[in-house]
C-alpha cells in the first residue's frame, strides 16, 4: 500500500500466500544448484534491496537514461555514464562517526554494499547484545561485540546483490576467512573492527580514491 494514496497497492502472486514445505527444496551442493517446484515463490531477504537496486539501474538504462546510479539502504547499484570523467565517486560513511567517510571509492559499473550490525540490535536471552544475523552453527544471533568481531562490512561487487551478500559472511565469518575468498574473485572489501581499526581485500584498492576521512559532502552519495 502507498503511502500518499491508499488506493495504490501492490499484488502478490497467488502462490506467494502459501509457505512451500523446506523438504520440496532440493539442493546440489556439488552442482552448486536449488531445484525448487513449479509454482514456488522466493523472497530475496536479506539481498532484496541489494536485488531492487539493481533491478532498478537496469530499468532505467533500458528506459533511455544515459546513467543511473540507485542507493537503497547501504546497498548501491551504478550503470552508464557518471556525472564527472573517470567513473561514479562513492563515499563509504564511517560507522563511528556517520558525518564523515571514511574512504571513497570510483565505479565504473558495479554494486557496492554496507552493512553492519548498527540499528538491529537488541538485548538477547543471555543478557548480552545481539544482532540480526544468524551464527549459521548454532543458528543463534550473533553477538554485537566479542573478540574481532566487525562493526561494518563494504563489499564492491558486479552487482549490489552480489556485494550484499558478501558483507553478511564478513560479518558472520570475519576478514581473515573471507577476505582470501573475495581476492579469488577480485573483489574489493573494507572491514572495519569494533575499536575503530580496518582491514582491506587485495582489490579495494583498485577502486578507492582516498582513504583519508573527509567530511560528507551534499553531492556525493555515502553508502
Amino acid at each position: 500500500m502507498s503511502w500518499d494514496n491508499p488506493r495504490n497497492t501492490t499484488s502478490l502472486a497467488a502462490n506467494a500466500h502459501a509457505r512451500t514445505p523446506l523438504d520440496r527444496i532440493e539442493l546440489n551442493p556439488a552442482a552448486n544448484t536449488v531445484r525448487a517446484p513449479s509454482g514456488c515463490s522466493l523472497d530475496a531477504g536479506g539481498i532484496g534491496k541489494g536485488l531492487a537496486a539493481d533491478l532498478t539501474a537496469i530499468a532505467l538504462i533500458e528506459a533511455g537514461a544515459k546513467g543511473a546510479l540507485v542507493s537503497i539502504g547501504g546497498d548501491l547499484r551504478v550503470r552508464g555514464a557518471a556525472p564527472q570523467d573517470g567513473g561514479w565517486l562513492i563515499g563509504v560513511a564511517d560507522p563511528i562517526d556517520d558525518t564523515i567517510e571514511a574512504a571513497q571509492v570510483t565505479l565504473l559499473d558495479g554494486g557496492l554494499a554496507t552493512s553492519g550490525p548498527g540499528g538491529h540490535a537488541w538485548v538477547g536471552p543471555e543478557q548480552t547484545l545481539v544482532h540480526h544475523l544468524l551464527d549459521p552453527t548454532t543458528q543463534q544471533p550473533l553477538p554485537v561485540s566479542f573478540p574481532g568481531s566487525v562493526i561494518e562490512a563494504t563489499v564492491i561487487a558486479g552487482t549490489a546483490a552480489w556485494a550484499e551478500v558478501w558483507t553478511k559472511a564478513i560479518l558472520v565469518n570475519g576478514p581473515t576467512a573471507t577476505f582470501p575468498l573475495l581476492d579469488d574473485l577480485d573483489l574489493g572489501a573494507r572491514a572495519v573492527f569494533a575499536d575503530g581499526t580496518f582491514a582491506t581485500s587485495s582489490a579495494w584498492h583498485n577502486y578507492e580514491r582516498s582513504s583519508a576521512a573527509t567530511a560528507i559532502s551534499s553531492n556525493e552519495c555515502s553508502a
